[in-house]
């Protein structure tokens, strides 16, 4: 995979909340999948960036507080 496509943040206009069968969600671009003909093809492909940036919106629209952070760590 071509590194200098790799997806390092979620932008603005790269995500919408919504409600799908009773929970708040946080719906992404497809932006992360693996390229075609690459190793990693249709593949969803994170970066420590990307996976930041998804904490940090989950938090600003309160689907995360927290706690449900600290409780996950090893």
């Amino acid at each position: 995979m071509n590194q200098n496509n790799l997806v390092k943040e979620i932008a603005d206009d790269d995500y919408a909340l919504d409600v799908i069968q009773g929970d708040q969600v946080l719906v992404t671009s497809p932006v992360i999948v693996g390229e075609k003909g690459s190793e990693w093809e249709g593949s969803l492909v994170f970066t420590k960036e990307y996976l930041r940036s998804l904490l940090q919106l989950g938090l600003k629209h309160r689907l995360l507080n927290p706690d449900d952070i600290r409780s996950t760590r090893m």
